[in-house]
Order: C-alpha cells, then structure tokens, then sequence
C-alpha cells in the first residue's frame, strides 16, 4: 500500500514537471526561437538537461527551467543565425530583431531614446547591422548568444544617448 501511494506520488510529480517544462518551452519559443525549433523538440531538451543537472530529489524551480530553455534557445538562434539555409537565417533574424525590441525596452536608455525621434529603431538598426554585416564571429559559447547580442545592444544605446547628449546628428 505504501508503495502504490509513493508511486503515485512519483507520477503526480512527474506530470507536474512535464507540464512545467512544456509551459516554459512555450514561452521560450515566443520570446526567442519562432519557427526554429518545435515546443515539444526544446521541452524534451529542457528535461534531458533538468535530469542532468539536478540534485537527487530537488524539485525543479521555474527559474532554472527557463535558463535552461534560455541557453538552449540561445544555442538554436545563433545556429540557426549562422547557417547557410536562407530560410532559417531569416527565421533567425526576425527572432533576433525581436528579441532586441523588447530587450531595449527593458534598458536604461529606453525612456530617453522614447524622447529621441527614431533612436529606437536607429539603436535597433546598428545592432543588426553588427550582427549581420560586419564579419563577428560570435561568441566563445553560442549558449551566451542571447547575451551577447543583448550587450551590443546595451552599447548601441549608450553610445546613441551620448552622442544625443554631446549634440551630435
């Protein structure tokens, strides 16, 4: 009897998870890689990463779930940001375009740049136009790719408001 009751256990825990980790691919395919990967493709990623990252029986916290489906996504972005195939590049350069749309509005610079006409969509621009024109290579760990655009960015948008402040354009 006690054993059937911990298996039942077991397996309510189980589905709790599953459906965890499905809600976190889900909002992770939103957030970075739409029409990249599959939600079931990164939440079976998710699980096979929490299984081997996890301490014995510690459940497994949301915050943790999403990094790992973040430096999974990352690593799928800048892969498919890096390959040959058109189809997925441009796949990945919406998502990135995105991505940094919503990450400037979340920087310190976001309310000034408000104020700035088109130094939104300038900063935005130049990131890209890094990304995509300029040969970089990328970063050292394509699982640091979401941060590392992010921080380009971050220095776009500084350089933007500071040449705004010395009077420039």
């Amino acid at each position: 009897m006690i054993l059937r009751v911990k298996e039942l256990e077991m397996s309510e825990q189980d589905d709790d998870l599953q459906a965890r980790i499905r809600a976190v691919a889900e909002q992770a395919i939103q957030a970075y890689v739409q029409g990249i990967l599959l939600p079931a493709v990164l939440a079976e990623q998710i699980f096979r990463e929490w299984m081997h990252v996890r301490k014995e029986d510690t459940p497994a916290a949301h915050d943790v779930l999403v990094r790992i489906a973040q430096r999974i996504c990352s690593r799928e972005l800048y892969n498919a940001w890096r390959t040959k195939d058109i189809a997925i590049r441009n796949s990945a350069f919406y998502n990135i375009r995105r991505y940094l749309e919503h990450s400037l509005l979340n920087t310190r610079y976001a309310a000034i740049l408000r104020t700035i006409a088109h130094a939104e969509e300038d900063v935005i621009h130049q990131t890209l136009e890094i990304l995509l024109v300029v040969e970089i290579k990328g970063p050292d760990d394509p699982a640091a790719f979401l941060k590392w655009i992010q921080t380009i960015l971050i220095r776009q948008a500084h350089a933007h408001v500071q040449k705004q402040q010395r009077g420039g354009e």
